[in-house]
């Protein structure tokens, strides 16, 4: 089996947490320090994660909205 990097790994689970409804479509992500929590891991390595599903057209990221 491949190795996974954290950013895949997380990008994964959001995916998965946001095909399972866990959060509702149009609707507003917790903050980077939040999700960071959550999954154990730093904010760049959320935010890396958040680009990488923002390229698959999963989620849009809004600079300065909070």
């Amino acid at each position: 089996m491949g190795r996974t990097t954290l950013v895949s790994r997380v990008s994964n689970d959001l995916r998965t947490e946001l095909a399972a409804g866990t959060h509702l479509p149009g609707s507003r992500l917790p903050a980077e320090a939040q999700l960071a929590e959550h999954f154990g891991v730093s904010r760049p390595t959320i935010r890396a994660a958040l680009r990488e599903l923002e390229a698959m057209g999963l989620v849009r990221t809004q600079h300065g909205v909070g």
